[in-house]
């Protein structure tokens, strides 16, 4: 049975109590009156293990009065739970090690190290893709979760958590409005701080508040019903925008890699591109040799070129792969990225001579895409080829007995010397090595693929991924679960064996990666930009908890999701996975000025809350990944048959035998 859930009224800018009203585990309703306040509280099972609540609170007093509702659900545990708040908090969210900083749970609030680490913590519901916290207990084996919407009667709510080890109790809450403590998630002030937002009533008003309780397993994926339930409660009421099929959508991306992040001289695809065109400043001529810029974006490139019978296109990309695999580090490896001021180096790891495993392993994945593509043009490409085999040996000298390939490699060692082994990243070699086994029939490589398919399933299974993006110290994000999903996936298909397993660590993995996607469409003020154009954030993914922003870098995963969709007889994957394109056939730059961009460029950050940036901002750069991956994902679309087009601001998926983005 439920522990009992408790409601509060806190008055007043001192957040004074003025009546807790708790609801029993068998009640339906409750309701109690003091200091001029009515509360009442009805609830109602809705499918097994998830219960409505409905919370009404009427002023009874003479004068206006500021007040906070506060959910409560409380525990005993003498050991921490392991919390999830949806793409912003898993476990204790970072280690103590972490080079940046941003809210970690500790169980001792003594062992703080910095403003960042606390036994508590709440947060304004649009910094996660679903306003929802769970937590994993001991004492009883259960998990446990509160949910809302984010926006209730025109303000935001919240979610939070805490632990006290003192009395051995725990608890996890909703705030309406919301509350961010100890500490407000924003860069944009110089000392962190609390922020509390409360509703302002008149004598007579009347404010609603809605919410669920969940009880599942203690399965760490048990949260999975969870999400689903809410997924399909909110889609309903968060209609998606695209702007334009894909077919446009190709023509643009295309245009604006080409026009606006090649250049010829240097035969690179510069990652950041500035809107203003009168100055360069904003310009970062730098190159990742895979991830942020690089092999995958020329691939899509060359693609398109193809397709359309773009030759200058076709020269871009195949230039662009032609420079990456000209150097070589000193370990037989390639370089993490290239700059225009200093040539080739390790890239953005923080360790001195570190390449980043997913850097690489992602290059060479679609090194040897492009190497086929080439192939079946006519074309040979002798290096190419070279670099690809070069890879195969490296990674046998230092793939573990265990099958882990590492995170960061020493640039300097041509014995294969690893500097970092823990984290997920390395998932991303899987596709690779299964590729090079069916390209020289090498049966080796499909068994160190499947050697790592059996190491990360550890990661997998516990709901901890982490360690994919050179720039998030170590962390779980959103990038994280797209190589997981790549990976699993084409380890089902490689007739590996075991692909009853396989099958389930990429449907496990899929899960987890739609704890990071948004189901509503947050609210966002008409005089942003993304208020301005109506931006639509269902289907959007919440970056990291590091880079608390919008990204599109899951359209890398977006055949493999279909695939899985597939494979797995579940629609909710390719309804996501659909979300997710349509929410970036939103904000390309259709012409010279369109939300101040140039024609085809993309940014890569959308600030749909207090950030780095004030909610509603874009970015104002262009970056070559996202035009890339936005290409990539409609190629492949194309390729297949498979044809989305604007139609009465839905899009339609003729070939999918969907009626519509619903």
């Amino acid at each position: 049975m439920p522990d009992a859930i408790s409601i509060a009224l806190e008055v007043g800018a001192d957040d004074v109590r003025v009546l807790i009203l708790t609801l029993a585990p068998d009640e339906d309703h409750a309701e109690a009156r003091a200091d001029g306040w009515h509360l009442r509280i009805s609830a109602k099972d809705e499918t097994v293990g998830i219960r409505a609540f409905q919370v009404q609170v009427t002023h009874e007093g003479s004068h206006p009065q500021d007040l906070g509702i506060v959910v409560r659900w409380e525990f005993c545990c003498r050991r921490p739970p392991e919390w999830m708040i949806p793409g912003m908090f898993y476990g204790e969210n970072r280690t103590q090690e972490s080079a940046r900083l941003y809210p970690r749970f500790v169980a001792d609030p003594g062992a703080a190290r910095d403003d960042w680490s606390s036994s508590y913590w709440a947060f304004r519901s649009d910094r996660t893709p679903l306003p929802a916290v769970m937590a994993w207990t001991s004492e009883p084996s259960r998990q446990v979760g509160l949910a809302t919407r984010a926006e209730v009667q025109g303000d935001l709510s919240g979610v939070g958590f805490g632990f006290d080890r003192t009395v051995g109790q725990a608890w996890i809450g909703l705030d309406f409005p919301y509350i961010e403590e100890p500490v407000a998630y924003t860069t944009n002030v110089r000392a962190p701080c609390r922020e509390r937002s409360q509703f302002h009533l008149e004598p007579e008003e009347t404010v609603t508040v809605k919410f669920w309780s969940f009880i599942g397993e203690s399965d760490p994926h048990s949260y999975d019903p969870f999400i689903r339930f809410l997924y399909q409660r909110f889609r309903a009421e968060a209609p998606l925008h695209p702007w334009m099929g894909i077919e446009k959508a190709a023509e643009l991306g295309a245009y604006g890699l080409f026009r606006w992040h090649y250049d010829a001289d240097d035969r690179a695809l510069y990652e950041t591109i500035a809107f203003d065109r009168e100055g360069y400043d904003g310009d970062r001529r730098h190159m990742h040799v895979g991830w942020v810029s690089g092999v995958p974006h020329a691939y899509a490139l060359l693609a398109h070129g193809y397709r359309v019978g773009k030759k200058e296109y076709v020269n871009a990309a195949r230039a662009v792969i032609d420079h990456i695999v000209e150097a070589t580090a000193p370990a037989g490896i390639l370089w993490g990225e290239w700059r225009k001021e200093t040539g080739f180096g390790p890239g953005w790891t923080n360790q001195p001579g570190a390449i980043h495993t997913r850097t690489i392993g992602e290059a060479l994945w679609f090194l040897l895409r492009a190497l086929e593509l080439e192939e079946a043009h006519g074309l040979l490409h002798p290096r190419w080829e070279a670099v690809g085999l070069a890879h195969l040996q490296y990674l046998a000298k230092i793939q573990r007995a265990d099958g882990s390939l590492g995170t960061y490699y020493d640039s300097d060692d041509a014995q294969g010397k690893v500097l970092r082994w823990e984290g997920s990243g390395g998932l991303i070699w899987i596709p690779f090595l299964l590729l090079a086994a069916r390209r020289w029939a090498e049966s080796e490589w499909m068994d160190r693929a499947i050697a790592a398919g059996r190491y990360y399933e550890r990661s997998v299974r516990a709901g901890y991924l982490f360690g994919a993006p050179e720039d998030v110290d170590m962390s779980p994000t959103s990038e994280d679960g797209y190589n997981a999903i790549i990976a699993y996936v084409h380890l089902y298909e490689g007739q590996c064996g075991q692909e009853e397993l396989w099958l389930d660590l990429a449907k496990l993995s899929a899960n987890w990666t739609m704890t990071f996607r948004f189901a509503e469409n947050l609210r966002f003020s008409s005089e942003t930009r993304l208020g301005a154009y109506d931006f639509r954030t269902r289907g959007a993914d919440l970056a990291s908890r590091a880079n608390n922003h919008l990204h599109s870098y899951g359209l890398i995963a977006l055949p493999e999701m279909l695939r899985l969709a597939e494979y797995a007889n579940d629609d909710y994957y390719r309804q996501r996975t659909q979300d997710n394109l349509a929410c970036f056939l939103q904000m390309i730059a259709r012409q010279d000025g369109d939300f101040n961009a140039q024609r085809g460029m993309v940014s890569e950050r959308y600030y749909q809350t207090d950030w780095a940036q004030a909610k509603g901002k874009l970015l104002g750069l262009s970056h070559a990944w996202c035009i890339g991956l936005l290409l990539y994902a409609c190629e492949h679309l194309l390729d297949q048959g498979i044809e989305l087009v604007a139609q009465d601001g839905a899009c339609i998926a003729s070939c999918l035998n969907d009626p519509g983005f619903r």
